[in-house]
């Protein structure tokens, strides 16, 4: 009966290292599957049930596993920056919305100031006078 020794270190965001008895691996999991150094693992959707393939013993199959894993790292924080990006626009779109949405407030309410001085002083000063529209008909 063999010995078998392995642990999964979470890096975040899908990335792991693989520790085992016959060293460590870095891997990327998704929703579909994982892949790593050494091989990928597909999910069929049934609970347990996994395809697996490994890359082979040789050093053609572990340059093949590095070069995968690489590509799917650099895809994984492409998508990343681009999220980020977007929720930094979204911030930035409100920003600016509710901006322009204070600065017309702020010109509709001076406005009215500036309309209700003007009329408020004209009656006063008709007042003042004694002079008003229905005297002089």
């Amino acid at each position: 009966m063999s010995f078998r020794i392995q642990r999964r270190m979470n890096l975040g965001s899908g990335l792991g290292l693989n520790l085992s008895k016959s060293g460590a691996s870095p891997s990327i999991r998704t929703k579909f599957g994982s892949v790593g150094a050494k091989g990928f693992s597909l999910r069929t959707g049934i609970k347990g049930l996994y395809i697996r393939q490994s890359w082979g013993k040789g050093v053609d199959g572990a340059i093949i596993g590095i070069l995968v894993t690489m590509l799917m790292i650099v895809m994984n924080i492409g998508i990343s920056i681009t999220f980020f990006m977007l929720k930094i626009a979204l911030y930035v779109g409100w920003f600016l919305f509710a901006v322009a949405f204070n600065v017309v407030g702020w010109i509709v309410l001076t406005l009215y100031d500036i309309i209700y001085y003007l009329i408020f002083k004209r009656m006063n000063s008709d007042e003042i006078r004694g002079t008003h529209k229905s005297d002089s008909i």
